[in-house]
């Protein structure tokens, strides 16, 4: 993973210095690697499909997964609200449905939003939004441990891991 950030980022910053990428490989790289799958997760995930109808009733159900599976409420209560609102996120874009999986790894528990949708922007949700306002892609960025995305023929994958 350290290997790919300093392939797919210019720029490396460590604790003292701000530094360009020697490995850096450019922008198609990046464009790469990021319009493919995202690697396959060891375990069955509980599988939730979301739509407007049931969008309101998924955070708290997210919430007490999270904390069952052993994050701390604080911790289970981020990854519930950012996965909510990724999945909010995914209607406003245009999905009319989606699709989301909650792993519980052996270091971590990792939520999932699946949609149909395209986003063309590589950096989406690691810019602070312009106005006020809902970005949970910006929020996930700030709250979780990890966050991948990924753009292909068939939708858009967020994936948020939360450690434990």
């Amino acid at each position: 993973m350290i290997d790919e950030a300093y392939r797919s980022h210019p720029v490396v910053i460590e604790a003292d210095a701000y530094r360009g990428s020697t490995s850096y490989a450019g922008r198609a790289h990046l464009e790469t690697m990021l319009g493919q799958e995202l690697p396959v997760l060891v375990g069955e995930p509980i599988t939730i499909p979301f739509s407007s109808r049931n969008l309101g009733r998924l955070q708290a159900f997210l919430k007490l997964e999270g904390h069952v599976a052993g994050l701390g409420l604080q911790q289970a209560t981020d990854l519930a609200t950012v996965t909510a609102g990724l999945a909010a996120d995914s209607l406003e874009r245009g999905a009319v449905s989606g699709t989301i999986r909650v792993w519980r790894q052996p270091r971590s528990v990792v939520g999932e939003v699946v949609d149909d949708t395209h986003l063309d922007d590589p950096l989406a949700g690691r810019r602070a939004p312009l106005v006020d306002g809902a970005d949970a892609l910006w929020a996930a960025n700030q709250l979780c441990d990890l966050v991948q995305l990924r753009t292909t023929q068939t939708g858009t994958t967020v994936r948020v891991h939360a450690y434990r």
